[in-house]
């Protein structure tokens, strides 16, 4: 992959008649700003948005079940993004590094989320989980030396090792629920 190449797109408007997106696609297009991600795709590969440090803005599709890993690592620029109740699982690393993400909610039809999926989202200072989230794995949180709040459910189960580790809670509510708290 020529990656200086990639580096000067600006923009792409991506055909609706798409469902899936893959690998690394878009990595390193760090000219791209924004993207609307069409309403029939159900999945983003691995890597596709990695280190699109200028996309700022994302439309997600209303259909999506699937966000891979490292799909969004290191958009520094993302400053929001609204997940629909489609989604089913957003996998390890990624939106890791995403250093401008305020806020998060995480949709209902979320039940886990992986190692590392924030990690490192210095400016994200509120989490709401979803009702059905039952399993915050490895390093969910760790280095968001930002967060303040986060709003859990008495779905919640498991809170793996370092879920919370370097993060600037002082408060933290744990539902009845939870069975499992890892180190850290």
């Amino acid at each position: 992959t020529n990656y200086k190449r990639k580096t000067t797109l600006k923009s792409i408007v991506l055909p609706v008649s798409i469902t899936s997106i893959g690998n690394s696609a878009f990595e390193y297009c760090s000219g791209l700003t924004q993207i609307e991600i069409p309403d029939l795709v159900i999945s983003i590969g691995n890597s596709t948005f990695e280190r699109c440090t200028g996309l700022s803005e994302i439309k997600v599709s209303k259909s999506i079940k699937t966000i891979s890993g490292d799909a969004f690592k290191n958009c520094s620029a993302l400053n929001s993004i609204s997940f629909p109740n489609s989604l089913k699982s957003i996998a390890d690393n990624a939106f890791q590094y995403c250093t401008e993400l305020t806020s998060l909610i995480i949709p209902d039809s979320v039940s886990v989320l992986n190692w590392y999926t924030f990690a490192n989202c210095t400016k994200l200072t509120s989490v709401t989980l979803g009702k059905s989230l039952s399993s915050l794995n490895y390093a969910v949180f760790k280095e968001c030396t930002s967060l303040k709040e986060i709003v859990m459910t008495e779905a919640l189960k498991t809170i793996g090792d370092n879920t919370f580790a370097n993060t600037g809670l002082t408060n933290l509510f744990l539902p009845k629920s939870v069975t499992s708290i890892g180190y850290s």
